[in-house]
């Protein structure tokens, strides 16, 4: 479940799937979220694995909502209405957690996904196709077993995120504005990036 004193709502999930959105100041029913899922190719997968809601959380800034129902990502509006649902997800998601960090990345990152492998993947939204994108993949993989929890947090703006995997390992991880880099920090990163670029394409150049 979530809690929103700011947006007077309470976010449940269960097992069986059911995302619920309750009034925090007469804790009733308001609605219930549909989940627009494509049918499941692989007959493998036990239904109720399928449908188990995993992860619900609230964007305090506007008011959206994260689930991880089964293995898909959807993102509502306030009003229950879906902006977005993904289902390629690499590694099967394990939790997930809305975030209002615009200074996250390029275009802002919404959605922050751990995985049972213990990766860590940030994504951004395409409004005009509905679609979740994968922005960034924690590269400094500090967790190898399953990410149990995720909670993004700091004074002012978002620029923390803590990670707790199934060991019971937790890493802490910091973003940092540009302009607090020192000259020799950023003369690094330019170094990193113009490797990269060639390692990806030789012909080309920063």
């Amino acid at each position: 479940m979530d809690i929103s004193t700011i947006f007077g709502m309470i976010v449940t999930g269960c097992a069986q799937g059911r995302v619920i959105l309750w009034d925090l100041r007469t804790l009733t029913f308001v609605r219930r979220l549909r989940h627009l899922f494509k049918e499941e190719k692989n007959t493998n997968v036990p239904r109720r694995q399928i449908l188990t809601a995993y992860s619900v959380s609230i964007n305090q800034k506007n008011g959206n909502i994260v689930t991880l129902v089964g293995t898909y990502l959807s993102v509502f509006d306030v009003n229950g209405n879906i902006i977005a649902n993904e289902n390629s997800l690499g590694a099967k998601p394990s939790c997930a957690i809305a975030t209002d960090c615009p200074e996250w990345q390029e275009q802002g990152i919404v959605v922050v996904s751990g995985h049972i492998n213990g990766e860590v993947r940030f994504w951004k939204l395409n409004p005009s196709t509905r679609e979740l994108i994968v922005q960034y993949l924690m590269v400094d993989k500090e967790h190898v077993t399953e990410i149990t929890s995720l909670c993004a947090t700091g004074i002012g703006r978002q620029d923390t995120l803590l990670v707790g995997d199934k060991s019971g390992k937790m890493s802490v991880c910091k973003t940092v504005l540009i302009e607090n880099f020192s000259s020799k920090e950023l003369a690094e990163i330019v170094t990193i990036l113009k490797e990269t670029r060639r390692s990806i394409d030789p012909s080309q150049s920063l």
